[in-house]
């Protein structure tokens, strides 16, 4: 699938949840994040429940499913799921690990879903910046 490189890149993918919905989200792509991240309000209607509860609260309870990650607010504390597909035009990765964002003012970012390195790595990238074009494709087995 070949993109072309632009000042906006914000792409619609495809996320299938626990409970069977799919939702297409604004989605970046970020190679900078080790993982993904999605909001509560979008986890919850995906059927992950654990979006209703504070990540601070859930952090108490689960331990071992918190993680901190460096977003566009600062360092945030967030809640380990795993989405159950993800897909970007005809790539598809499965069993995605996603950190859930507490956000309250959920339009204040112009995207839904980064794409960080939990679902890039399900892939291979070819940048041309001359012609200005990314490459993502299934690496050869």
């Amino acid at each position: 699938m070949k993109l072309t490189l632009r000042d906006s890149m914000t792409f619609f993918s495809r996320v299938k949840g626990r409970n069977g919905v799919v939702r297409e989200l604004a989605s970046i792509l970020d190679f900078n994040s080790e993982y993904c991240m999605i909001l509560s309000r979008d986890a919850l209607a995906l059927g992950y429940n654990e979006a209703g509860i504070r990540s601070k609260q859930w952090q108490k309870v689960h331990p071992e499913m918190a993680r901190y990650v460096l977003d566009f607010r600062g360092i945030e504390r967030g809640v380990l799921l795993t989405l159950n597909e993800v897909s970007l035009g005809t790539m598809v990765a499965e069993d995605v690990e996603t950190v859930l964002v507490d956000l309250d003012l959920p339009r204040a970012a112009p995207f839904d879903l980064v794409l960080g390195r939990s679902f890039l790595k399900h892939f291979r990238f070819e940048f041309d910046i001359k012609r200005g074009t990314l490459t993502v494709d299934k690496p050869s087995a």
